[in-house]
């Protein structure tokens, strides 16, 4: 994998956007994290908000508390198999997607970039993915893939692995520089954290 910044573009209508909020919440005591409050609104609202604009649909994965994704209007998958990770909740939406690409996110990253996804588009000839860096990690989980990736989900998947990481390194994968943007990956893991995260300006 080495950094990208070549400049083309996808029209957004041509790319899905994936919000994963199928975790745990281990880290916070089994709270369905998405759902937790910052500055009064649920974090995935605050995601949703900032990606609906970049993309031409959105689908949430969740695995409970389905009454209150639904009521943001979009579409929602359950996994097909429980307790795969975030690669089987993409899976299970990709059984759903129409469009060429998809984009995922965390639903716990309330600060995502409003140009992310057309950061990472303007990389996209000729990869099977695109995968910002923050400056000092490479960040898998914010992911524009082709929707073609699905056989290639499903047989990794089946081969008992799970990390996305070594998914994606398996991919033709471009990776963009985004530490100006370092912020947009932050999530919350903790009560401490949504707390300094309330702090800050949105």
């Amino acid at each position: 994998m080495s950094l990208k910044s070549e400049v083309k573009t996808i029209d957004r209508q041509a790319i899905t956007g994936v919000i994963l909020c199928g975790g745990r919440g281990r880290r916070m005591g089994g709270v369905d994290k998405p759902l937790e409050l910052l500055n009064g609104r649920p974090l995935v609202r605050h995601v949703r908000e900032r990606l609906v604009q970049q993309v031409g649909r959105i689908i949430i994965s969740a695995n409970r508390s389905l009454d209150a994704y639904s009521s943001f209007g979009d579409l929602i998958v359950t996994d097909i198999e429980a307790g795969l990770g975030p690669l089987e909740g993409i899976l299970s939406a990709l059984s759903l997607i129409e469009s060429s690409w998809f984009f995922c996110c965390p639903g716990d990253a309330p600060r995502l970039d409003r140009g992310l996804v057309s950061r990472l588009a303007a990389s996209a000839a000729g990869v099977d993915a695109v995968i910002p860096h923050d400056g000092e990690t490479a960040q898998p989980l914010f992911l524009l893939g082709r929707s073609t990736l699905r056989p290639a989900i499903e047989a990794y998947l089946a081969s008992d692995e799970r990390a996305v990481t070594t998914f994606v390194a398996g991919l033709n994968v471009a990776v963009v520089d985004c530490a100006d943007i370092a912020e947009s990956f932050a999530n919350v893991n903790t009560q401490a954290e949504l707390a300094e995260m309330a702090g800050r300006e949105a």
